[in-house]
């Protein structure tokens, strides 16, 4: 084996490897979508051959074979890497059109390929490579779109992205400085220091495109949870007992009291509205309109248990909650608590602390294990569904004291500033 190719074998093995290495963990990665997955192979594609016409090249450089077949290696390498800076940039800008970037690309390949036999980029002449007077066209189209690159990644950042970004901001100055200093590599090595870079470019590329569609990936996870968890809320606050007692009690109230048994069917309908309305809410809403919430369907378990009494001491009420979260623990009061009371206390209250929006549901039933009720959560909205969206939505907490025979007391803290709807 000559020392030529053992030059080339070294020098571009580590190279190769990690071009294959990451090129094999993009095409293999789940959330990677496929038309960005085959762009990043078109990229991949593009990067081989202009390795492959580099180490050709070099050979041919120290071999002194047939200028033409040099030549054609050179206007590879002028024609494929403005194409590959402008595929990068295309993969930050997949929803926007190019078009002056692949009129510049395209251009400049095929002036860098009439070349040959023109001489306007390069000339090979004797084994010797000579510049021709638009040898700078690809230099300057290479440092454009490496300037849109940087720009574009800025711009990207700014948006809020910045973890994002980081991960291939340093690309666009790699490259630049690599082009700046590729001349020293032309004799010395088969592979450039732009090819270099180029390809460090392609792990942090493919790094960042991990990211950023594993990052949709989650939003639209969390987007389908946030789904099914409205239609949950909503199918669990309308309980068939609760639904069928209610109709009951009309029915019972057309014939004994109608003039009441219309405004329960008033209640009722409102209530009705109320979840339809909160199953479309995915964020906070003010505390105000979940309390009113509250007393309306305070009002019509207040017909079926009329021993329920509800009192409201609401000094703080500028602040925002998540839907259905005062509402359901008032239920879990009633149901489980005060409405087998002769005389069942409900107290309502909310005060403002240093840091915190406070707001306490106090009953005196019959209390319960708090352990329990946490752990099995009874099937409908209980304590453990507030509590997780209470800490989720808004960093909040949810504090529970419960005795046996002694009634339960619930406390929602709710960060203060900057939550109000």
């Amino acid at each position: 084996m000559s020392q030529t190719v053992r030059d080339m074998l070294s020098a571009a093995a580590p190279w190769l490897l990690l071009l294959i290495g990451t090129v094999s963990a993009t095409w293999f990665d789940p959330y990677i979508d496929r038309k960005s997955r085959r762009r990043y192979l078109l990229i991949a594609a593009l990067v081989l051959l202009l390795m492959a016409a580099e180490a050709t090249d070099y050979a041919l450089s120290k071999t002194g074979a047939q200028d033409g077949l040099r030549a054609l290696a050179c206007a590879v390498g002028y024609a494929v890497r403005p194409a590959l800076l402008g595929l990068f940039l295309r993969m930050l800008l997949p929803e926007q059109k190019q078009l002056p970037v692949w009129i510049l690309t395209g251009l400049n390949a095929a002036v860098s390929f009439l070349s040959i036999w023109t001489g306007t980029v390069f000339t090979v002449r004797n084994n010797q490579l000579q510049r021709g007077p638009l040898e700078a066209m690809s230099l300057i189209l290479c440092g454009l779109l490496t300037a849109g690159l940087a720009i574009r990644l800025v711009r990207f950042a700014g948006r809020g992205n910045r973890k994002q970004a980081a991960l291939i901001l340093y690309v666009p100055g790699c490259i630049l400085a690599a082009g700046m200093t590729d001349g020293l590599s032309t004799r010395l090595l088969p592979i450039r220091f732009l090819t270099m870079a180029l390809i460090a470019s392609l792990v942090f590329y493919s790094l960042w495109l991990h990211q950023l569609f594993s990052r949709r990936h989650e939003e639209e996870m969390l987007e389908n949870l946030r789904a099914e968890h409205r239609i949950q809320l909503m199918v669990s606050q309308i309980q068939p007992h609760f639904l069928f007692n209610t109709l009951s009690t009309i029915q019972a109230l057309c014939r004994a009291d109608p003039e009441k048994a219309f405004v329960l069917v008033e209640r009722f309908g409102q209530f009705l509205r109320e979840n339809l309305a909160f199953l479309e809410r995915v964020d906070l809403i003010p505390f105000e309109q979940e309390m009113s919430h509250t007393r309306t369907y305070v009002e019509i378990e207040q017909v079926r248990f009329p021993s329920i009494h509800i009192a409201y001491e609401l000094q703080d009420t500028q602040f925002s909650v998540p839907v259905l979260t005062v509402q359901p623990l008032v239920e879990n009061a009633i149901r489980h608590g005060v409405r087998i009371r002769k005389n069942g206390q409900i107290l309502v209250r909310s005060w403002r602390e240093k840091d915190a929006h406070v707001v306490s549901i106090r009953d005196n039933g019959k209390g319960f294990d708090v352990e329990a009720a946490l752990a099995l959560d009874n099937g409908h909205i209980g304590l453990r569904n507030v509590r997780s969206r209470v800490e989720q939505m808004c960093g909040g907490s949810m504090e529970i004291e419960s005795r046996i025979g002694e009634g339960a007391t619930v406390i929602l803290r709710f960060p203060a500033g900057g939550e109000e709807a």
